[in-house]
């Protein structure tokens, strides 16, 4: 039986195909963190970009070697943190940083659950 998902599931979507004399994509770690809230998403995003302690953390925190990417997402009193790095040695070491954790408590979050996920190169990477 085929899928009728699929085909307009994909359709207009540019794939990353390496052919012959090509070469691969590089290979990255992916790491999502969930974490409790309290509050609603748009309080947490006002006091995330204008509360004076968090945003000097920010500051002396810099821009972490090896991130890629960062995202942050928010349902009903949960935050998704998804970022792409270059190695899961340096997600392990941004995450025990004491800045990471003196932020994690200014923004009174909950204990995370991180999984690190290593990329596999299947030929289907979407450019």
């Amino acid at each position: 039986m085929t899928d009728p998902v699929g085909p307009t599931l994909f359709a207009g979507m540019r794939w990353s195909i390496p052919g012959p004399g090509m070469k691969g994509t590089t290979m990255t770690t992916l790491a999502i963190a969930r974490m409790r809230f309290n509050g609603d998403a748009q309080e947490f995003q006002r006091r995330y970009t204008s509360d004076p302690e968090i945003r000097a953390i920010f500051e002396e925190l810099g821009q972490p070697e090896g991130a890629i990417r960062h995202r942050t997402f928010a349902t009903d009193g949960e935050l998704i943190v998804v970022d792409e790095w270059e190695s899961a040695e340096q997600v392990r070491a941004w995450i025990g940083s004491p800045g990471i954790q003196r932020l994690m408590s200014a923004l009174e979050l909950g204990r995370p659950e991180v999984t690190i996920a290593e990329q596999l190169v299947l030929g289907d990477e979407l450019s």
